[in-house]
């Protein structure tokens, strides 16, 4: 899944004389943080909400101390997990992307991407999720496909993931069934420790607390 495969908004971003009230009403109306500014068709850097803090409405960004970075963007072939991976490590909530020949396409707005992402890999499905956790010399993954199986719990998606301890794995679960309880007690039965359990995921807010795991098990 590429990032020209999502919205893209085409006309969301920022020129040099944009007006200050303009640029807080953009960013009321798309709820974001930031926004790239992009002048002759080059990305000039972002102006973040903290930015404008002291300036008139009637002041242009060409008074904002802005984020001065053109490294901050990503071309439309690149992967979407790799848009998501830019934005949270640089903490921006909007993300400017490019044509392999450098011509600006315009703009990735984290939760509608968040939100694709989430339907890509199942998580807007119906469903549950767990997250449960092993010890790596007691780890089974047949207990686990066997418990699922008998309580007619079939998995949409997983991916594993190291504990906080190294010792520990960890492997989320997206199961196409909201009722979990049969499995969770089967599964305390057999000992395993369950860290998480969600019947109506909220998958952009659940992604995006497991987005480095994610990155891990995709290996981009």
């Amino acid at each position: 899944m590429l990032t020209k495969d999502i919205s893209i908004e085409k006309d969301l971003y920022l020129s040099g004389g944009e007006l200050i009230g303009k640029v807080r009403r953009i960013f009321n109306k798309y709820k974001v943080k930031d926004l790239p500014i992009i002048e002759n068709g080059l990305l000039k850097g972002y102006v973040r909400t903290e930015d404008l803090i002291g300036l008139r409405e009637d002041e242009t960004i060409e008074k904002v101390n802005f984020l001065h970075s053109n490294a901050f963007f990503l071309t439309e072939d690149a992967h979407v997990l790799s848009c998501l991976r830019l934005m949270i490590r640089r903490q921006l909530s909007t993300c400017a992307v490019f044509k392999e020949s450098g011509n600006f396409v315009g703009t990735v707005v984290d939760r509608y991407l968040l939100k694709e992402i989430g339907h890509k890999f199942q998580f807007g499905e119906r469903g549950a999720i767990l997250v449960l956790s092993f010890d790596k010399s007691q780890f089974l993954i047949s207990d686990v496909l066997r418990v699922l199986e008998t309580e007619g719990g079939f998995p949409l998606m997983s991916f594993f993931s190291l504990g906080d301890n190294q010792d520990e794995i960890h492997l989320t679960v997206k199961l196409q069934i909201l009722d979990n309880q049969n499995i969770i007690n089967s599964l305390n039965r057999f000992g395993i420790k369950i860290l998480y359990s969600m019947e109506v995921p909220d998958y952009a807010e659940f992604l995006s607390d497991r987005y480095d795991q994610l990155i891990k098990y995709l290996d981009i």
